[in-house]
């Protein structure tokens, strides 16, 4: 399941069977998934962590429920912004141990203080503001493991790159650099 502002891969099932086995593998956590964002602010101080904090449900007439979440992470790079416009951008590989709504724009909001670029859900006027203005969410699904449909191995593994967009931002933010040096 994806966020619809979210881009990269999907997983999709042909058939039933195909359907169940993969719903099975997402529900025992045995789909690995890997997902890169940028997000805004000075730079993350622990390069590679776990950001383990219970979230609120989302679901309807569950607002009141907490549930447990983990996420790791790893900084990629950082592009240095001015502080007006948030700091900096980092690059951000996320891997979602568990699966709630909004998880990783949640935690990195909220645990690592660094909204997602263009989230307009729980982002801050930085996160939305200047650098790739009307680009969308700056989160990609660019990595998913999950066992064949049939049991067997091997698992179907397959990666994707960042999406453009991704560096025409961090082109944008050195160019915002170099224009306030001059």
């Amino acid at each position: 399941r994806l966020d619809s502002p979210t881009s990269g891969l999907l997983c999709l099932a042909k058939t039933q069977p195909a359907c169940a086995a993969l719903c099975r593998a997402f529900e025992e956590h045995k789909a690995r998934k890997r997902y890169v964002a940028i997000v805004v602010g000075p730079p993350i101080l622990d390069p590679v962590g776990r950001l383990e904090s219970p979230l609120r449900c989302m679901l309807p007439g569950r607002h009141d429920e907490l549930q447990s979440a983990a996420t790791e992470y790893e900084v990629l790079d950082f592009t240095p912004l001015p502080a007006t416009l948030g700091g900096g951008l980092s690059t951000v590989a996320f891997r979602p141990l568990t699966g709630r709504t909004h998880q990783i724009r949640r935690h990195a909001a909220q645990e690592l203080e660094r909204p997602i670029l263009g989230d307009t859900r729980y982002g801050s006027p930085e996160s939305t503001g200047v650098i790739a203005a009307g680009a969308g969410l700056f989160l990609s699904a660019v990595e998913l493991e999950v066992p064949s449909a049939s049991g067997a191995s091997p698992t179907v593994h397959v990666v994707e790159k960042e999406p453009a967009k991704f560096h025409e931002a961090r082109c944008q933010a050195a160019q915002h650099m170099r224009a306030e040096a001059d």
